[in-house]
Protein backbone atom coordinates (compact mmCIF):
# COMPACT_ATOMS: atom_id res chain seq x y z
CA UNK A 1 0.00 0.00 0.00
CA UNK A 2 1.33 3.32 -1.02
CA UNK A 3 -0.04 6.66 0.14
CA UNK A 4 0.26 10.15 -1.72
CA UNK A 5 -0.05 13.52 0.19
CA UNK A 6 0.66 16.55 -2.00
CA UNK A 7 0.80 20.49 -1.67
CA UNK A 8 1.61 21.58 -5.24
CA UNK A 9 2.35 25.32 -5.40
CA UNK A 10 1.66 26.63 -9.25
CA UNK A 11 1.17 29.65 -10.83
CA UNK A 12 -2.87 28.65 -12.22
CA UNK A 13 -6.17 30.16 -12.14
CA UNK A 14 -9.48 29.24 -10.04
CA UNK A 15 -11.77 27.96 -11.80
CA UNK A 16 -14.49 30.15 -9.54
CA UNK A 17 -12.46 33.21 -10.21
CA UNK A 18 -12.48 33.30 -13.59
CA UNK A 19 -16.02 32.46 -13.92
CA UNK A 20 -16.41 35.70 -12.05
CA UNK A 21 -14.10 37.87 -13.32
CA UNK A 22 -16.47 37.50 -16.68
CA UNK A 23 -19.67 38.11 -14.69
CA UNK A 24 -18.41 41.18 -13.41
CA UNK A 25 -16.94 42.85 -16.44
CA UNK A 26 -18.00 40.88 -19.94
CA UNK A 27 -15.16 42.18 -21.73
CA UNK A 28 -12.62 39.69 -19.35
CA UNK A 29 -13.55 36.82 -21.71
CA UNK A 30 -11.26 33.74 -23.43
CA UNK A 31 -11.05 35.71 -26.82
CA UNK A 32 -10.07 38.89 -25.14
CA UNK A 33 -6.92 38.10 -23.61
CA UNK A 34 -3.39 39.19 -23.83
CA UNK A 35 -1.49 36.28 -22.28
CA UNK A 36 -1.84 32.51 -22.80
CA UNK A 37 -5.10 30.90 -23.11
CA UNK A 38 -4.95 27.67 -24.96
CA UNK A 39 -6.11 29.79 -28.54
CA UNK A 40 -10.02 30.18 -27.44
CA UNK A 41 -11.55 32.70 -29.42
CA UNK A 42 -14.89 32.43 -27.22
CA UNK A 43 -15.85 36.10 -26.87
CA UNK A 44 -18.68 34.65 -23.88
CA UNK A 45 -16.49 32.11 -22.14
CA UNK A 46 -14.53 32.30 -19.06
CA UNK A 47 -10.72 32.12 -19.19
CA UNK A 48 -8.34 31.61 -17.26
CA UNK A 49 -5.53 33.91 -17.97
CA UNK A 50 -7.32 36.87 -16.36
CA UNK A 51 -6.90 35.24 -12.76
CA UNK A 52 -3.36 33.03 -12.47
CA UNK A 53 -1.40 33.86 -9.87
CA UNK A 54 0.63 31.72 -7.18
CA UNK A 55 -1.70 29.03 -6.07
CA UNK A 56 -1.43 26.12 -3.66
CA UNK A 57 -3.15 22.39 -5.09
CA UNK A 58 -3.93 20.23 -2.61
CA UNK A 59 -4.36 16.21 -3.40
CA UNK A 60 -4.35 12.65 -2.00
CA UNK A 61 -4.12 9.41 -3.84
CA UNK A 62 -3.82 5.60 -2.93
CA UNK A 63 -2.18 2.75 -4.20
CA UNK A 64 -3.22 -0.86 -3.23
CA UNK A 65 -1.80 -3.98 -4.81
CA UNK A 66 -1.87 -7.90 -3.36
CA UNK A 67 -0.85 -11.07 -4.72
CA UNK A 68 -4.01 -13.18 -4.45
CA UNK A 69 -2.68 -16.27 -5.93
CA UNK A 70 0.69 -17.02 -7.59
CA UNK A 71 0.76 -15.33 -10.31
CA UNK A 72 -2.27 -13.39 -10.13
CA UNK A 73 -2.61 -9.68 -8.53
CA UNK A 74 -4.83 -7.19 -8.47
CA UNK A 75 -4.78 -3.42 -7.68
CA UNK A 76 -6.64 -0.67 -6.84
CA UNK A 77 -5.95 3.10 -6.83
CA UNK A 78 -8.07 6.23 -6.11
CA UNK A 79 -7.03 9.99 -6.31
CA UNK A 80 -8.42 13.01 -5.04
CA UNK A 81 -7.67 17.18 -5.15
CA UNK A 82 -9.39 20.11 -4.09
CA UNK A 83 -10.71 20.88 -7.96
CA UNK A 84 -10.61 24.55 -7.46
CA UNK A 85 -7.69 25.53 -9.82
CA UNK A 86 -6.65 24.54 -13.51
CA UNK A 87 -5.43 21.23 -14.43
CA UNK A 88 -1.74 21.43 -15.86
CA UNK A 89 0.10 18.39 -15.71
CA UNK A 90 -0.97 14.58 -16.85
CA UNK A 91 -5.36 14.64 -17.29
CA UNK A 92 -7.83 17.25 -16.05
CA UNK A 93 -9.46 14.53 -13.68
CA UNK A 94 -9.93 15.77 -10.15
CA UNK A 95 -10.81 12.54 -8.61
CA UNK A 96 -10.40 8.98 -9.74
CA UNK A 97 -10.80 5.61 -8.88
CA UNK A 98 -9.21 2.74 -10.85
CA UNK A 99 -9.42 -0.96 -10.15
CA UNK A 100 -8.01 -4.50 -12.23
CA UNK A 101 -6.26 -7.58 -12.11
CA UNK A 102 -3.06 -9.16 -13.89
CA UNK A 103 -2.12 -12.92 -14.81
CA UNK A 104 1.06 -14.14 -15.68
CA UNK A 105 1.36 -16.69 -18.12
CA UNK A 106 3.16 -19.60 -16.38
CA UNK A 107 -0.55 -20.62 -15.25
CA UNK A 108 -0.75 -21.84 -18.90
CA UNK A 109 2.78 -21.93 -19.84
CA UNK A 110 3.81 -19.24 -21.08
CA UNK A 111 5.90 -17.42 -18.60
CA UNK A 112 6.98 -14.51 -19.82
CA UNK A 113 3.37 -13.14 -21.29
CA UNK A 114 1.14 -11.54 -19.25
CA UNK A 115 -2.71 -10.54 -19.51
CA UNK A 116 -4.92 -7.97 -17.14
CA UNK A 117 -7.93 -6.06 -17.29
CA UNK A 118 -8.91 -3.07 -15.47
CA UNK A 119 -11.69 -0.26 -14.63
CA UNK A 120 -11.57 3.21 -14.30
CA UNK A 121 -13.62 6.31 -13.46
CA UNK A 122 -13.04 9.98 -13.38
CA UNK A 123 -14.98 12.96 -12.78
CA UNK A 124 -14.28 16.95 -12.03
CA UNK A 125 -14.95 19.05 -9.31
CA UNK A 126 -18.42 21.01 -9.42
CA UNK A 127 -16.52 24.70 -10.37
CA UNK A 128 -14.23 22.97 -12.78
CA UNK A 129 -17.82 21.78 -14.52
CA UNK A 130 -19.04 25.12 -14.33
CA UNK A 131 -16.09 26.70 -15.82
CA UNK A 132 -16.15 24.20 -19.33
CA UNK A 133 -20.28 24.55 -19.14
CA UNK A 134 -19.44 28.57 -19.84
CA UNK A 135 -17.56 27.74 -22.79
CA UNK A 136 -14.29 27.56 -20.83
CA UNK A 137 -11.17 25.42 -22.22
CA UNK A 138 -8.67 24.10 -19.47
CA UNK A 139 -4.87 22.41 -20.76
CA UNK A 140 -6.88 19.02 -22.16
CA UNK A 141 -10.56 19.09 -22.55
CA UNK A 142 -13.45 21.97 -23.38
CA UNK A 143 -16.08 21.08 -26.08
CA UNK A 144 -17.71 25.03 -25.19
CA UNK A 145 -21.02 23.20 -23.55
CA UNK A 146 -20.91 20.13 -20.93
CA UNK A 147 -23.10 18.27 -19.87
CA UNK A 148 -21.30 16.40 -16.79
CA UNK A 149 -20.87 12.99 -16.11
CA UNK A 150 -18.11 10.63 -15.22
CA UNK A 151 -15.78 9.58 -17.58
CA UNK A 152 -15.08 5.46 -17.89
CA UNK A 153 -12.97 3.57 -19.10
CA UNK A 154 -12.13 -0.73 -19.52
CA UNK A 155 -8.93 -2.15 -20.80
CA UNK A 156 -8.07 -5.02 -21.28
CA UNK A 157 -4.40 -6.42 -22.75
CA UNK A 158 -2.25 -9.40 -23.51
CA UNK A 159 1.78 -8.95 -23.94
CA UNK A 160 3.19 -12.03 -25.94
CA UNK A 161 6.99 -12.86 -24.88
CA UNK A 162 8.05 -13.26 -28.94
CA UNK A 163 11.89 -13.90 -28.30
CA UNK A 164 14.14 -13.49 -25.60
CA UNK A 165 13.85 -9.59 -25.22
CA UNK A 166 11.22 -8.99 -27.86
CA UNK A 167 6.65 -8.53 -26.52
CA UNK A 168 3.95 -7.52 -28.61
CA UNK A 169 1.00 -6.24 -26.91
CA UNK A 170 -2.60 -6.24 -27.98
CA UNK A 171 -4.64 -3.47 -25.95
CA UNK A 172 -8.09 -2.67 -26.43
CA UNK A 173 -10.48 0.22 -24.58
CA UNK A 174 -14.20 0.97 -24.21
CA UNK A 175 -14.50 4.55 -23.26
CA UNK A 176 -17.27 6.22 -22.65
CA UNK A 177 -18.16 10.21 -21.68
CA UNK A 178 -15.15 11.47 -23.10
CA UNK A 179 -14.22 14.88 -21.60
CA UNK A 180 -16.73 14.15 -18.80
CA UNK A 181 -19.52 15.26 -21.37
CA UNK A 182 -22.29 12.89 -21.28
CA UNK A 183 -23.24 14.54 -24.97
CA UNK A 184 -20.54 12.89 -26.10
CA UNK A 185 -21.89 9.78 -24.40
CA UNK A 186 -19.76 7.16 -26.92
CA UNK A 187 -18.90 4.26 -26.32
CA UNK A 188 -15.04 4.82 -28.16
CA UNK A 189 -13.51 2.08 -29.29
CA UNK A 190 -9.76 2.24 -29.05
CA UNK A 191 -7.68 -0.56 -30.27
CA UNK A 192 -3.76 -0.78 -29.79
CA UNK A 193 -0.64 -2.44 -30.37
CA UNK A 194 2.83 -1.90 -28.92
CA UNK A 195 6.32 -3.85 -29.93
CA UNK A 196 8.84 -3.76 -26.95
CA UNK A 197 12.04 -4.87 -27.25
CA UNK A 198 15.26 -4.55 -24.76
CA UNK A 199 19.07 -4.62 -26.07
Amino acid sequence: MRLLGYRNHVFTGSFDEAIAALLADPSRNAAACTSFNYESANDTAPDMCWVRRPSVKLGIGIDVEQVIVKDVGIFFRAMYSDGKTEVDAYNPADRSISFGAVVKGARWRRPFDVAGAGFGTSWISGSHARYLALGGIDGFIGDGNLHQAAEGIIDVFYSANLLKAIWFAADYQLLWNPGYNADRAGPVHIPGVKLHAEF
